[in-house]
């Protein structure tokens, strides 16, 4: 749901540091038929949305962990949880590996054509 930070990966990985993928999982905004005002998901639920993305196959969390982790120049991914079982879970997605290459370059395309000019959200 955020992706403005792509360059500054590059040029951080480019000079041999480490990147931490903050909100991987955007807060799980899927998880919300209607609009989550007030929660801390409301903001990347209406990203969500406007994106219009089908994820076909994968579970959304699926695609945001594997997507945030193995994204070029990124060393690590942070899930935030409280549970030991959602840490797992996730750990267990990533460790599928990078998405296939037409559904890593269908998201980043989605979002230059819906969200490149939404500010970066830090």
């Amino acid at each position: 749901c955020d992706q403005h930070a792509a360059a500054v990966i590059a040029r951080a990985h480019e000079q041999g540091l480490g990147v931490i993928a903050k909100r991987p999982l955007a807060n799980a905004p899927w998880r919300f038929a209607d609009r989550p005002v007030g929660h801390e998901a409301e903001f990347y639920w209406v990203r969500w949305k406007a994106l219009a993305f089908d994820p076909g196959e994968l579970a959304w969390d699926e695609l945001a962990a594997r997507f945030a982790a193995h994204s070029p120049g990124i060393s690590a991914a942070i899930t935030g949880t409280r549970q030991i079982a959602h840490l797992r879970h996730n750990a267990a997605l990533v460790a599928r590996g990078a998405l296939p290459d037409p559904v890593g370059a269908a998201v980043r395309a989605r979002f230059q054509a819906v969200g490149a000019d939404w500010p970066a959200r830090i």
